[in-house]
């Protein structure tokens, strides 16, 4: 018997989820740049997010989830997708 049941399936039929959209290409442009050129450590400060926040027009939570998610996606071989 297995110990481990989904109800994965039940629980998306109550609640829809809402459909991702991507950034508009001149919001990603700076916030793709910045992270290319600081590939080695690609963290920014407060400071440095501030400014690509003003940038880019996202909030802060925004713009962390967006590294989190870049740095998982461009960051292990695929630096030259950053370049696009």
């Amino acid at each position: 018997s297995s110990s481990s049941s989904s109800s994965s399936s039940s629980s998306s039929s109550s609640r829809p989820r809402r459909q991702r959209a991507n950034f508009a290409p001149h919001v990603v442009q700076p916030l793709k740049r910045w992270l290319y050129e600081h590939r080695h450590n690609p963290y920014p400060t407060d400071a440095e997010k501030h400014v690509l926040g003003q940038q880019s027009g996202l909030q802060l939570s925004q713009l962390n989830q967006w590294f989190t998610n870049a740095r998982r996606r461009y960051l292990h071989g695929n630096e030259q997708q950053l370049l696009k």
